[in-house]
């Protein structure tokens, strides 16, 4: 049983009920290396595509690789440090992202500058934004040219969707 007594869905249903009407993201939150077999067969079971595997752990990531051409790999960054600059983390996001043969970088806003930005399109990595909280901060974020976020606001971001068309 998942939260609040409600049952838990398997992969393979959320997969088939969505029927292809929507890109899916699938956060991989453990680190066992057969969660990405097991993902990988219920995505092929379905045969679906458009679906972004996110995750912290580079090998989880390199273990997609050739799953699939529309299976996009992206390396989830942490919070930056007190300690650390962020020419620190986006030299290390490009060197975990070429471990983990990823295709983009998740950065939370406060990790985005023009150059971490220059520094990432330099790598061939997309940037997709999570913790995008802040509808303001966001707006400035779309203005750089960034479209895709992750949101514990979701009625906020759909709003500046809509405003944005």
């Amino acid at each position: 049983m998942g939260p609040a007594g409600r049952p838990l869905s398997r992969l393979v249903d959320v997969v088939a009920a969505l029927d292809g009407r929507t890109d899916l993201e699938i956060q991989l939150k453990s680190t066992e290396p057969e969660l990405v077999d097991a993902v990988i067969a219920a995505l092929d079971a379905a045969d679906v595509d458009r679906v972004q595997l996110t995750g912290s752990h580079a090998a989880l990531l390199a273990r997609a690789a050739g799953s699939g051409p529309d299976l996009v790999r992206c390396l989830l960054i942490q919070p930056t440090p007190p300690w650390a600059g962020l020419d620190l983390v986006v030299h290390d996001a490009v060197q975990r992202a070429r471990l983990a043969r990823a295709d983009a970088v998740h950065l939370r806003p406060d990790q985005i500058t023009p150059t971490v930005l220059e520094v990432l399109d330099r790598a061939s990595l997309s940037v997709h934004i999570w913790d995008a909280n802040d509808p303001a901060e966001v707006v400035g974020l779309i203005r750089s040219g960034l479209n895709r976020f992750c949101t514990d606001d979701l009625d906020a971001l759909l709003a500046l969707r809509d405003a944005f068309g």
